[in-house]
């Protein structure tokens, strides 16, 4: 038996029932068939999804307390969003053999750099991830292939949820000064300030300061981490020897506010308790100052500089 069907079909399913010479009928057969959705944006058909049971593919609703905790965790995990964020479904359905979904994304020109990221960003499309929404995070989908001549991404699902296509941006860079350099056991100060500097997609506002803590000096593990002093303060004097910040700040004629917001975007100020360190450092050599702490969100960062105690104001 052929069965014919028309091109823009969505969905099929056939049943059967037979009847012999004596006119005994059967009972209805297994179901069988296809079910598809496709969902064009802007011309180009960005999802097709095919299932061997009913089912459907939309745009999530932004609305949806699911899509705004999904929406948040992207960020919070580093991810770009190369496609919109699709609900696939009915909700529990799950699938043996496994449903099919396909992610496109544009290559006008065929550089292997996905379109519109050229200037922000570039992402290369062998960093493209399908991934789904696991209720708490956005996880890689475990059986995926790429045809990165074709720009798309299938995988193979076996149960439905929220799906996109991601790229994985390059952790940030941070980088400490702190200050002073050499510290005299018996000077006066009550801190030390760590000048915290990040580089990439994140900035210092999103440092939690609460989260910072020296934690080794010389490799060697604090059994008590320092933690940062309460309301932490952003930069805001000069620092000698800081062409960045000099600039920015407009040194004479020509002072440009905006490079100088931008300079306080990328660094933030903390003090720590500067006694508590120094019991930690051995005196007349320079040591390495680890600190650790997190950006809101959980996301983690490391740096260290270098200090030297002065014992009664000696070096040797």
């Amino acid at each position: 038996m052929d069965i014919e069907i028309a091109a823009d079909w969505t969905s099929f399913f056939v049943a059967l029932k037979s009847m012999d010479s004596a006119g005994n009928v059967s009972d209805l057969s297994n179901v069988a068939g296809l079910s598809r959705s496709t969902v064009v944006v802007n011309g180009l058909a960005e999802l097709e999804f095919s299932a061997e049971k009913p089912v459907f593919a939309a745009l999530a609703s932004t609305t949806s307390q699911e899509y705004l905790v999904a929406l948040a965790s992207v960020a919070e995990q580093g991810l770009v969003l190369i496609t919109n964020i699709y609900e696939l479904g009915p909700e529990g359905t799950t699938f043996d053999p496994p449903a099919v979904l396909t992610l496109r994304w544009l290559d006008s020109n065929n550089n292997g750099i996905v379109d519109s990221t050229e200037l922000a960003g570039p992402i290369n499309e062998t960093d493209l991830k399908l991934m789904r929404f696991n209720g708490t995070e956005w996880a890689d989908v475990a059986d995926q292939t790429a045809d990165y001549d074709g720009n798309f991404i299938t995988g193979r699902l076996s149960s439905l949820s929220l799906y996109g296509l991601f790229a994985k941006r390059p952790a940030p860079t941070v980088s400490v000064n702190l200050e002073p350099k050499m510290l005299n056991d018996k000077g006066n100060g009550r801190y030390v300030l760590a000048r915290f500097r990040v580089s990439g997609w994140k900035t210092a506002s999103d440092i939690d300061p609460l989260s910072v803590k020296i934690v080794k000096v010389d490799g060697r593990q604090l059994i008590t981490p320092i933690p940062a002093i309460i309301n932490p303060h952003r930069e805001e004097e000069n620092c000698d020897g800081d062409d960045d910040k000099d600039e920015a700040r407009g040194q004479g004629k020509g002072k440009d506010l905006k490079k100088e917001e931008k300079y306080r975007r990328k660094t933030i100020t903390l003090e720590f308790d500067r006694k508590a360190l120094e019991r930690e450092l051995p005196a007349g050599k320079w040591s390495r100052v680890t600190f650790q702490g997190t950006f809101y969100g959980g996301l983690p960062f490391s740096a260290a500089d270098s200090v030297m105690l002065l014992k009664q104001g000696k070096w040797w």
